[in-house]
């Protein structure tokens, strides 16, 4: 009996552990870092934006939603909502299963163009030996779960550097290059 019922408790932890990997990425503790690198200052010089949401991106938002936020009255909730929906979902973040590569990868897309941050990502995954990856921007469901199957604490080092690397190639690099150096050292150091 006392083997039975430590057999049938293995076999619980067992489907647990199996369905906590399966989850992916949790929205709030990814979408969490991102904003607390953000601030919830009004920033003027980069063209009025809260959370790292601008002006234009909360157009588009109450456009397609119907909503009328605005960036200066724009809340933390909202601000997660734009950011949930436009970012995290759009572009399937919830699909990564490891915290640290959805936040490396999440934070790249939401300050940067998607499309560019996607290519980078692509090529360093094909670099860290993921398979069936096409270099073309989109980075598809098939494509995050071929890099879930990588070690994701080296790729996401990868797309760090990476990152890194394109932003010394910006104009501005000079302007925000401790912020921005800050900002992907504490993702590596996750």
């Amino acid at each position: 009996m006392k083997n039975t019922i430590l057999r049938m408790v293995e076999v619980t932890v067992l489907f647990i552990s199996l369905t906590f990997v399966a989850v992916g990425a949790d929205a709030s503790k990814v979408i969490s870092f991102t904003f607390g690198m953000e601030g919830d200052k009004l920033d003027k010089s980069s063209n009025h934006s809260r959370y790292g949401v601008s002006k234009e991106t909360i157009k588009r938002y109450n456009k397609y939603y119907g909503t009328s936020y605005t960036v200066s009255t724009l809340t933390k909730s909202q601000a997660y909502t734009i950011a949930k929906t436009l970012y995290y979902d759009k572009y399937n973040i919830g699909k990564i299963h490891d915290n640290k590569l959805a936040i490396a990868i999440f934070d790249f897309m939401y300050n940067s163009n998607p499309t560019t941050a996607a290519k980078k990502i692509e090529k360093a995954a094909v670099s860290v030996g993921v398979k069936n990856i096409k270099i073309d921007g989109k980075l598809t469901i098939s494509e995050l779960n071929e890099i879930n199957k990588c070690n994701t604490d080296n790729l996401a080092n990868k797309i760090c550097d990476s990152r890194l690397s394109y932003m010394k190639s910006l104009k501005v690099w000079k302007k925000y290059k401790n912020g921005w150096t800050k900002r992907v050292m504490s993702i590596k150091k996750m």
